[in-house]
């Protein structure tokens, strides 16, 4: 990696290089002096946009390059009669009661030497109310956990641990935090398994390197802060946007330091509707432009300049809504109104941008460990760019004031406005394709090439941006979480056991290695074990279907609340599965086809609610022929007969066991479906269940090989026809 992060570091070199050659051309060479001053303006801005839009992608590769962090630092262990005490306190500043609960028993289940020193309390309310409950509690150590964020069990033991060292003088500890359902991008792009969550980037390639400057951003949930610190700095701000940002930076002003562990030890949820995502990007936005502002952080003398530099970086990072919405206009400007934002060869013109564009995503991927890309960076910014130019304008002003996010979820009418600048956009950008190719054709002139493949950037960035908006035709009700442990089933006739493969709230599903007949009208118990934790859970099955190689077996359950603290234990006390890198290929047109094809295509959340197994073969029926079964489920049977068959028939499966039949549905004109009459006897009986579980395993297994020759001898059969 070492070598690679070299390599990537030329590269950046060469880029600067590059860009340096280019503006010098750009400023020397291309401005159209002889042209009005409305042409001339529009030159110049668009120039600044460009020297702007570079500078600050090197100021973050800059940052970046220097990230060693691999979030693998060991806790320090230290005596355990040292450990002081702790306040915790729950902050529901949107009075979310599921959330609150659910932080308070994970909470409850942290790990600490002395659980007497812990001391947890809800803050309901407002900044103000939080800072009134910290100054009335007397521990040396606070941690402020937001409703909804979840610890893990060591959050305590590896946060306090670094208060310990008396080595430095320290104001917080932030950790990293993990999420576990994908973020809104991953979410509504149909992305999640191709790209890490928006967040990541700052928490994994930002944070480390802000850590060794002393400029960790504090984010608040996460977070411990020593008493002294707060109070010299007067507690959390109650004027700011969000107040974590802002006391950070007084802390650091302050000569206090603030550290950053880079493991996840808190996990929360993304949240899926566009107005609650806008409006948290709103107030992160505006609460970091106030931090600064107010602070003077980036012009006083209480920071060195690589905490400026840092600082600024972050910012940047997180908005530039002004520069994405010139780079989508001054394109359309130059086609649709003639305005010469520069005069130059098409050819050189061309050069240079895929030259600076090509170094600079080599990069941004390599460098950010293939966290991001430019892509996907811009995809982010172009989106939201819209929403944030007024409440930047605003935090600049010092006058934004953040919306409840209540409200803003009940008003979902205003969902539809957020499509309008979108689609402004988009038809501007078509316009100015359409008259740009028309002039390239007639006039024959050049230069529109290169703009007219940059009005086709931006035409797939408002594209996405207006997937975004759109989202996904299905949304489950709860967030299911990958976690593969240990269970035990059991229902009146059998015990299974295998691996879980995701959980919820509100039910679980689990491999199995056959397709078992679990009845799903009976209830089952389901023996939970992930070492620390354990549960016996109830519920009935609601729903069965292959998975690969296995069976996979949905359970609703029905006693969550008598094992809430030990199964949400299970539940959330982990590290989420989240996408750590960019997967390869991605390319525009695999982008827009996914959005595309995924949106057409009809998803049913409707189980089977027993395993269905294929079984396509002939069945020996007592006292006649034998009949062709399709499938079968161990309550019914599907045949398919070209005559009517009788009402009652006896088949027999397997030497020994007799199904009786009763006819009870007819799907068109040859397929007819019977009730296995005889059931709960057959399935009683240990020895018939054993062989009816042989059987109908080789049937699955012979119908999914016949399956992958089918599509072999289809691809084989058209490689044919298109060889002839």
């Amino acid at each position: 990696m070492g070598n690679r992060k070299g390599l990537y570091r030329v590269v950046l070199i060469i880029n600067i290089l590059i860009a340096i050659c280019y503006f010098y051309w750009r400023m020397r060479y291309t401005l159209p002096v002889d042209q009005g001053m409305a042409d001339m303006i529009a030159a110049v801005v668009f120039l600044l946009t460009e020297i702007c839009g570079i500078v600050f992608l090197w100021m973050q590769l800059s940052v970046i390059q220097r990230n060693t962090d691999t979030g693998e630092e060991p806790v320090k262990l230290c005596d355990p009669l040292e450990y002081p005490d702790v306040d915790v306190f729950v902050f529901d500043r949107t009075h979310d009661k599921k959330g609150t609960a659910n932080t308070m028993n994970a909470c409850l289940l942290m790990d600490y030497p002395d659980k007497n020193k812990v001391h947890i309390t809800t803050v309901t309310g407002g900044v103000r109310e939080l800072n009134e409950a910290i100054f009335q509690a007397s521990s040396p150590l606070v941690t402020v956990i937001e409703a909804g964020m979840l610890p893990r069990h060591e959050f305590l033991d590896e946060t306090i641990s670094r208060f310990m060292t008396k080595q430095e003088k320290i104001g917080f500890v932030q950790t990293s935090f993990g999420y576990f359902n994908a973020g809104s991008f991953q979410f509504r792009l149909f992305s999640q398994n191709l790209v890490p969550n928006e967040r990541r980037y700052f928490l994994k390639c930002q944070q480390p390197v802000f850590a060794r400057d002393n400029s960790v951003i504090c984010c608040g949930s996460g977070a411990v802060f020593a008493r002294e610190a707060l109070e010299k700095t007067g507690g959390f701000d109650a004027e700011a946007p969000q107040g974590y940002t802002i006391t950070g930076i007084r802390m650091l002003k302050k000569g206090y330091v603030g550290k950053y562990v880079n493991r996840d030890l808190i996990s929360g949820f993304f949240d899926s509707d566009i107005a609650t995502c806008i409006m948290r990007r709103r107030i992160r936005v505006a609460d970091a432009i106030d931090a600064l502002r107010r602070e003077h952080a980036l012009v006083g003398g209480k920071l060195n300049f690589r905490q400026k530099k840092n600082l600024f970086t972050y910012l940047i990072s997180l908005s530039c809504p002004f520069r994405s919405i010139i780079t989508m206009i001054m394109p359309a400007l130059y086609c649709i109104l003639g305005v010469r934002v520069l005069e130059a060869q098409a050819i050189v013109l061309g050069l240079f941008w895929i030259a600076i564009y090509a170094s600079a995503n080599l990069c941004m991927r390599g460098l950010s460990g293939e966290t991001t890309s430019l892509k996907w960076r811009q995809i982010y910014r172009y989106t939201e760019a819209p929403y944030l130019v007024l409440p930047q304008i605003k935090a600049v002003l010092g006058i934004y004031k953040p919306k409840s996010i209540d409200k803003i979820k009940a008003n979902k009418l205003k969902n539809v406005g957020y499509f309008v600048p979108h689609i402004v956009l988009m038809a501007l950008n078509i316009a100015a394709f359409v008259l740009g190719v028309n002039s390239l054709i007639i006039d024959e002139e050049l230069l529109k090439v290169p703009f007219i493949i940059w009005i086709l950037a931006n035409l797939y960035y408002e594209l996405m941006s207006i997937f975004w908006l759109i989202g996904i035709p299905h949304v489950r009700q709860e967030n299911r979480i990958e976690a593969h442990i240990s269970y035990e089933l059991k229902d009146k006739i059998q015990t299974i056991q295998g691996i879980t493969r995701d959980l919820s709230s509100r039910a679980i599903s689990i491999w199995c290695d056959r397709p078992y007949d679990i009845d799903d009208e009976e209830m089952v118990s389901v023996k939970l074990d992930s070492g620390r934790y354990q549960a016996v859970m109830e519920g009935r099955v609601i729903g069965a279907e292959r998975d690969g190689k296995k069976w996979k077996y949905v359970i609703l359950l029905k006693n969550v609340e008598e094992y809430k603290q030990q199964y949400y234990g299970i539940l959330y006390d982990r590290k989420p599965a989240e996408t750590r890198k960019l997967a390869a290929p991605q390319n525009i047109f695999s982008d827009i086809g996914r959005n595309i094809g995924n949106r057409f295509v009809t998803k049913s959340l409707d189980y089977r609610r027993m395993a269905r197994i294929p079984i396509n073969q002939d069945i020996e029926v007592v006292g006649g022929d034998s009949i062709f079964v399709k499938n079968y489920n161990y309550k019914y049977v599907l045949v398919k007969s070209a005559a009517t068959p009788d009402e009652f028939i006896t088949i027999m499966p397997v030497d020994g066991i007799h199904l009786t039949c009763e006819r009870v549905h007819r799907f068109g004109e040859h397929i007819y479906q019977y009730k296995v009459m005889n059931y709960h006897a057959v399935r009683s009986e240990k020895e018939s269940r054993e062989k009816l579980y042989e059987w109908v395993e080789q049937c699955a297994i012979e119908n999914a090989i016949g399956l992958v020759e089918d599509i072999t001898a289809s691809k084989d059969e058209l490689k044919s026809v298109h060889n002839m």
